[in-house]
């Protein structure tokens, strides 16, 4: 299938993508849009209010057409990329659907969505049905949402700061429906490891809602890297859900929340014949501190600007830092430094340590 050579990188590229465009998927970049964006003086949108449904409301009137074409062929791409990695996921899905399929479609029932996806919802008789039909859902609002940041990324009307604003709403509510959605897809666990670890993540390091979905693999592995993060001192997310119906290994949702792909298929999505010496993929600890250390980067991770004297030390890190904008690389960074701590240089952990002080905005 053509999609696949980019299918590993494309889906966790999204992740922190702010122009789709901007980055090419040969060659290391950075997101230099947004970091010259403050040099736009042309007349803006005003936004006197942060209330997402006016801002939305805004984007919305937005032309498409300022996306270059490039950046459209290429959220094409990223957007079919992720419904072949959910197609890997379905038959793992449907498994679970078996035993709690009348109490997802009643949770998902319950959520704010459009009447057309309510009914389609509510119509799928079987599990099969269900779950081709939720990857739809999730392919559509990952590509709506990447068109809606784009459309705000390249509009010359508008400068720096009404740039943020938006795609920090567009964010925040891409984050909320994300998390309402797995949330609905959770199924309690019944494994007695599994639950006891809920039950440690939520008394000892003050998890409010966590939904491991009987994945006692992932589970072990998250208690050990809570246990890591706890002994740095680290701020641990609040909310965390493991998901077959994800497409990529990770994603961190605002500062609050984390969904991770279950054990079952990671080693699909990884496909390590595509990605060797992607990441430090030789711990299994990684994927899961890599997206922890998403919630402790500045908010304004790609704008900053690296020095000049540690440019170079992107490609040091990984192979994945090396292709991929500032909030990939400081997470690529966390996981190495809290994972390897004897292989991390003098230039990384500086590097790491000017990322992390830079003044939020």
């Amino acid at each position: 299938m053509v999609v696949k050579p980019i299918i590993n990188l494309a889906t966790k590229y999204t992740d922190d993508v702010i122009g789709i465009g901007v980055r090419k998927w040969t060659k290391p970049t950075n997101l230099e849009g947004l970091r010259l964006a403050p040099k736009i003086t042309k007349d803006t949108v005003c936004i006197s209010q942060n209330c997402p449904q006016k801002i939305m409301k805004l984007v919305d009137t937005l032309p498409v057409k300022v996306i270059p074409k490039e950046g459209l062929q290429m959220i094409d791409e990223v957007s079919l990329g992720t419904s072949y990695i959910m197609d890997l996921a379905i038959p793992s899905f449907n498994a679970r659907l078996a035993n709690g399929m009348g109490t997802i479609k009643s949770k998902l029932m319950s959520l704010p969505l459009d009447n057309k996806t309510l009914q389609a919802i509510k119509n799928a008789n079987s599990s099969d049905e269900l779950s081709f039909l939720l990857k739809d859902i999730f392919a559509k609002q990952f590509k709506d949402t990447l068109i809606k940041t784009n459309k705000v990324f390249y509009n010359n009307t508008l400068p720096a700061v009404e740039k943020q604003r938006l795609i920090s709403a567009i964010k925040k509510e891409d984050f909320s429906w994300t998390f309402n959605m797995y949330k609905a897809l959770s199924l309690k666990s019944t494994n007695p490891r599994v639950l006891e670890i809920e039950k440690i993540l939520k008394q000892k390091y003050g998890m409010d809602f966590v939904a491991l979905n009987d994945d006692v693999i992932h589970a072990e592995k998250l208690l050990r890297a809570c246990e890591l993060m706890h002994k740095n001192g680290d701020k641990l997310v609040k909310n965390y859900i493991v998901t077959d119906m994800m497409p990529a290994t990770g994603k961190c949702l605002g500062t609050e929340s984390a969904v991770l792909h279950s054990s079952t298929n990671l080693d699909k999505i990884l496909n390590p014949c595509g990605t060797e010496g992607l990441v430090a993929k030789t711990n299994e600890l990684h994927t899961i501190l890599h997206e922890f250390g998403h919630f402790l980067q500045p908010s304004n991770i790609d704008t900053i600007t690296i020095p000049k004297h540690l440019e170079h030390v992107r490609a040091t890190v990984s192979d994945y830092a090396k292709i991929s904008g500032n909030a990939e690389l400081f997470a690529e960074l966390f996981a190495k430094i809290r994972l390897t701590p004897e292989k991390v240089t003098k230039e990384e952990l500086e590097l790491f340590e000017f990322l992390k002080s830079a003044i939020s905005i």
